[in-house]
């Protein structure tokens, strides 16, 4: 089950990261784009840090499930960080790391 669940968000997790390069790659939509994944990764702190603050799981099917959220919740805000980081170089900058798949959603490590 476990090893299912992290195929599931990894695969969100690409269809994520496309979706916001698709967004990106229309005519002005580089700079709403930034705007909308600003907002989305402040949403995903807040949702991330109640997560995170909730007392711990009392048996071990909650446990593994609160375990996926911290750290699927975790390795997409670092990604959506990332993702900003990258973008406030500029458009090129930006497509040509599309291009290498060196963009953080693209090198995701599912064992760490």
């Amino acid at each position: 089950m476990y090893h299912t669940l992290n195929g599931t968000q990894l695969r969100h997790l690409w269809e994520m990261g496309r979706r916001r390069y698709e967004d990106a790659s229309r005519p002005g939509g580089f700079k709403v784009s930034i705007g909308r994944l600003l907002e989305e990764l402040e949403d995903r702190i807040g949702q991330w840090e109640l997560i995170h603050a909730h007392e711990e799981p009392s048996n071990e099917r909650e446990e593994m499930v609160y375990e996926l959220c911290v750290e699927w919740g975790a390795k997409v805000i670092f990604g959506m960080h990332e993702e900003l980081e990258l973008r406030s170089r500029g458009w090129d900058i930006y497509h040509a790391s599309y291009i290498a798949e060196e963009l953080a959603w693209q090198n995701v490590n599912v064992y760490s």
